[in-house]
């Protein structure tokens, strides 16, 4: 970058370019925290597209200096799932091992019920899988 004499000054710049001064940041954070605040799964979603919007959010959150405790995410997650997920999600609270639950262990949980509901309702997964995918780059 021309005019700088560092490698500090160079950074500090890309630095306030790409991730802006204490004002953009600031509200780059409550545009996030509403976004994850307002997070609910559609019922035409999937458990897969659900979890990349989830993730999406709560990572550039942490990019931009505020974490979500995992243990929040888990309950935002089963709080805002539609009806459909309403058994799998009592048996998920009432569980002994809900306070040992990761993440990664819930999505592979939901995914695995989800294609259990959508077999016995006679969708295909592949059909469902198809259309979250033709969803997500309609948005792009």
């Amino acid at each position: 970058m021309l005019g700088s004499k560092t490698a500090k000054n160079v950074w500090d710049k890309l630095e306030n370019i790409y991730a802006g001064d204490s004002n953009v940041k600031e509200a780059k954070l409550q545009i996030y925290r509403e976004k994850f605040e307002q997070l609910k799964m559609k019922d035409d979603d999937n458990i897969a597209t659900y979890f990349q919007h989830i993730n999406e959010i709560t990572n550039t959150l942490e990019g931009l200096g505020e974490p979500i405790d995992e243990k929040t995410i888990i309950r935002k997650i089963l709080r805002m799932l539609p009806r459909r997920f309403n058994p799998k999600v009592s048996v998920l609270e009432y569980s002994e091992n809900m306070a040992k639950l990761n993440k990664e262990e819930l999505h592979g949980i939901l995914i695995a019920y989800e294609m259990i509901f959508d077999e016995e309702e006679g969708i295909s997964h592949l059909e469902t899988t198809f259309a979250a995918s033709k969803k997500t780059n309609k948005d792009k």
